[in-house]
């Protein structure tokens, strides 16, 4: 058994009529929320395509990776 020390969340929905811009703000609002909680939830990594980055890294330019990732 492997114990490892993060959490992971998994996220999908199907089409919806919704701009890149308002789900990266919906998500940046939910996830500084978190933040507010416990410094624990202020490491967040994003798996693009198999390219882990740090959430921090990602965080302004978020509306365009969640365009360039929508199928």
């Amino acid at each position: 058994m492997t114990i490892r020390p993060e959490y992971i969340t998994f996220a999908s929905w199907g089409p919806r009529a919704e701009l890149p811009e308002s789900i990266a703000a919906r998500y940046l609002a939910c996830t500084d929320r978190l933040r507010q909680i416990h410094p624990a939830y202020d490491n967040w990594i994003f798996n693009l395509k198999d390219k882990p980055k740090k959430f921090d890294a990602l965080r302004d330019d978020l509306a365009a990776a969640i365009a360039a990732n929508v199928a």
